[in-house]
């Protein structure tokens, strides 16, 4: 698990990060482009987005649980704290903050519940970056050199001893 769980979480946080850019991408360009269009169609890209970041938030962030558990490093608990508040910010909108946009729509209360929404989504999206950055240093910290049977890591031994076996 030790070297399996980074490959988990690097690949659930680029596939967040991934989807959180495309959905600020293409919803800002459809209201630049055809507003009364992005009206209809930036809510179903919201309704389709926010169950996939939830399946990866909760892959990556359980993940690193069990990674942060196994290695006892800071790194990987660093990591961990900036994906549990972007999980977090996540579970907010997806329970709390889309259902009351879409309830309030044509009404003075929208533009408060959308304010919140843009907040919540910028503040989530510099928590997984955050936690992008810190991934680096985590499986740094975890991951120690391949040692053969003699101990010595294998770029430090020469070929023509490399190819001996040991007796």
């Amino acid at each position: 698990m030790r070297r399996l769980a980074p490959v988990i979480v690097v690949f659930c946080f680029a596939l967040w990060l991934g989807g959180l850019s495309a959905l600020m991408l293409f919803v800002q360009t459809l209201f630049k482009q055809d507003r009364a269009s992005a009206v209809i169609v930036a809510p179903q890209l919201f309704h389709a987005f926010e169950p996939y970041a939830l399946g990866c938030a909760l892959v990556g962030f359980w993940t690193t649980v069990f990674w942060a558990l196994g290695t006892r490093s800071r790194h990987v608990l660093l990591v961990l704290i900036f994906l549990g508040v972007a999980l977090s910010l996540l579970l907010t909108s997806f329970g709390f903050i889309t259902p009351n946009v879409e309830q309030t729509r044509g009404t003075p209360a929208f533009g408060r519940w959308h304010g919140a929404s843009n907040l919540t989504y910028l503040v989530q999206m510099f928590m997984v970056v955050m936690a992008g950055l810190a991934l680096p240093g985590a499986i740094r910290s975890t991951m120690s050199p391949r040692r053969t049977t003699a101990g010595v890591a294998p770029a430090l031994i020469p070929p023509a001893e490399a190819d001996r076996p040991e007796t």
